[in-house]
């Protein structure tokens, strides 16, 4: 009996061994070329790819049967556009257990898999004048469809024209009305332009759309519903919106033919079924694609656990690239390239993530954003965003709302173009979110905005206005409580008086050692040791710089935002060792005979200016 014992336990640890290998042993590697693959191959070797991927709906034969499987890599050939949308099927067990999904795989190609879920369209054009083709549209679209050539996102025809293709929200080249010549009757809006609304046909404006600046500063894109020639009257569905009541009304007219004047233009006639286009190559349209109103976003996270996807290519999308709703832990979203996509309708992100968990979004691309955010995390819990770039972005390039425990870090940002693009908003009782190190270039916009959130730290920013936008807000006078840490950053390059609001919400503030091109008060509790730029103040420790940017960086028309050595700035902050010891750069700080104000330690010559991985020193409790 003893031995029959004996046996069984052996026999238990040796089961159970080979099943505890077998986790990892098991792991596999599987190959798709959407050009050369074939779904009925076995897709282990390069020489036997599938052409699609499993969780794809399009696949078929050996993939289509088959799941995402815990520690596979699914490798996507280098160069080759993949078309289609994934729906992650299955989990990984661990982050050493992980589905793997690559777009650059032991040289597999030329450069990074893409990945797209448009269409190719290749009809027959006729011209129609000049440079202008047309041609009978295809299934499934709608006037505001996202179009590409060669894989760059094609301009719906706006009048006034925009700067470019992502820049249709800058009112600044709108179309000004006054107040009286605007008006609402039910959930309509109408508008008078007597100078551009002027035609004698009732049908003129027919399948055109608005584009307009209303309450509270958003853009409402809408078709226009009527016209009557004897009054230049258009008239548009604002549904509960309003217009501005105490200034004019910006507003620019948009998809129809009339406005394509310029290459890369297009406009959709759907009553006659219809794009007519005036190519960026110019002659007959080529290399044309779209995607229908069917499709959502390229890759469907779908509450899986332990993904990664990586080196990847993104473009040529509707609403996004990446999508999650519901619980999932262990996301990893890195070295990929985003860009050229986007729908007006949208109003949600290139990644727009909900309830993910210890997820790492790290040294990505992000550009060329049309009607989306960048990156919108809802809901969550220890995110790190670093070490990417974001910019063309027409929306918040970073947006943290109900986030408990994040990191911002080491991201560039800057070019965002919509009237809400802030650089990075905190949002909604998130809660314990550092964020360092980044460069924010913020423009017209808000460089770092925050509401009803709590313990908050911010060190080691540059956020440049570039001499005409706002800084950093508060947001709300919604007392949050918690602690507010704003230490170490640089806020310049704004003509506007307060560059920080709403502090006042929390219970416990430090702000020090930051450099301030506004005039701000600083009669706050814990307010100090800061460097001014313009205006007398008195705190504790406070020094000017009457000289401004140029006389305290050294070069702030060439974005390098390095201390000079003359500056009065330099040596004079308070010894905050407590919170911080490095600066943007990781410099050991301090290098003088005192610690230097804003985001850059002081060490004479250098060029390093580029942020380091995330601090591992950074107080957050």
């Amino acid at each position: 009996m003893k031995k029959n014992l004996i046996f069984i336990a052996v026999f238990l640890m040796i089961f159970l061994g080979i099943l505890f290998f077998a986790e990892g042993s098991l792991a596999a590697t599987y190959y798709i070329d959407f050009d050369g693959g074939s779904d009925t191959a076995n897709g282990t070797s390069i020489s036997t790819p599938w052409k699609h991927s499993p969780g794809d709906s399009a696949a078929t034969g050996v993939p289509g049967a088959a799941n995402l499987t815990a520690g596979n890599t699914y490798c996507f050939k280098g160069g080759v556009i993949y078309q289609g949308s994934i729906t992650i099927d299955g989990d990984g067990t661990s982050n050493d257990n992980r589905i793997t999904l690559d777009g650059e795989c032991a040289g597999w190609g030329t450069g990074k898999a893409e990945t797209t879920h448009s269409r190719a369209f290749n009809p027959s054009w006729t011209n129609y004048s000049g440079s202008i083709y047309y041609a009978t549209l295809p299934d499934n679209v709608s006037a505001m469809t996202p179009w590409f050539e060669n894989g760059a996102m094609l301009q719906v025809a706006q009048d006034p024209n925009p700067p470019s293709v992502f820049q249709w929200s800058d009112i600044n080249t709108y179309t000004s009305v006054p107040l009286s010549s605007v008006s609402k009757v039910g959930t309509t809006g109408y508008i008078v332009d007597s100078a551009n609304l002027n035609q004698s046909d009732a049908n003129y404006w027919n399948g055109a759309w608005v584009s307009v600046w209303i309450v509270p500063n958003v853009i409402l894109r809408a078709a226009i519903t009527s016209f009557d020639p004897n009054t230049d009257k258009i008239g548009f569905e604002i549904g509960s919106a309003n217009f501005y009541s105490d200034r004019a009304t910006k507003y620019a007219r948009l998809n129809h033919i009339s406005g394509i004047d310029r290459a890369g233009e297009y406009a959709i006639d759907l009553s006659a079924n219809r794009i007519y286009l005036w190519a960026y190559a110019g002659g007959v349209p080529a290399n044309i694609r779209y995607v229908s109103t069917s499709e959502g976003r390229i890759f469907n996270l779908a509450a899986r656990d332990y993904i990664t996807i990586q080196n990847f290519t993104m473009h040529s999308f509707r609403y996004g690239a990446v999508y999650n709703s519901g619980t999932a832990i262990g996301f990893v979203f890195s070295g990929n390239t985003v860009h050229d996509g986007g729908e007006t309708t949208s109003q949600k992100a290139v990644m727009y993530v909900g309830s993910l968990q210890d997820a790492v979004i790290t040294g990505n691309t992000f550009y060329n954003a049309r009607g989306v955010r960048g990156i919108a995390f809802v809901g969550g819990s220890n995110i790190t965003t670093s070490n990417n770039t974001f910019y063309a972005i027409d929306g918040t390039g970073v947006l943290y709302m109900g986030i408990a425990a994040g990191l911002i870090h080491g991201n560039l940002v800057y070019g965002l173009l919509d009237t809400h693009g802030n650089g990075i908003s905190i949002y909604e009782y998130s809660s314990n979110v550092v964020v360092s190190n980044n460069i924010v270039r913020a423009g017209s916009y808000l460089g770092i905005t925050w509401q009803k959130s709590t313990n908050l730290t911010f060190v080691n920013n540059v956020i440049d206005g570039e001499g005409i936008g706002w800084l950093t807000q508060g947001g709300t006078t919604t007392i949050v409580g918690g602690y507010f840490r704003f230490i170490h950053n640089s806020l310049i390059g704004t003509p506007y008086g307060n560059t920080l609001q709403g502090y006042n919400t929390f219970d416990t503030v430090v702000v020090r050692n930051n450099i301030f091109s506004g005039g701000d008060l600083d009669t706050w509790t814990g307010m100090d040791h800061n460097c001014w730029f313009r205006n007398t103040h008195t705190a504790d420790g406070d020094v000017m710089e009457p000289g401004g940017e140029n006389a305290a960086f050294v070069n702030y028309a060439g974005q390098d935002y390095r201390l000079k050595s003359t500056t009065t700035c330099k040596d004079a902050g308070a010894n905050l060792s407590a919170y911080i010891t490095t600066d943007i750069v990781g410099v050991t700080r301090p290098q003088g005979s005192g610690w230097d104000m804003g985001a850059y330690e002081y060490v004479g010559v250098s060029t390093d200016t580029i942020p380091p991985s995330p601090p591992t020193n950074v107080v957050v409790s």
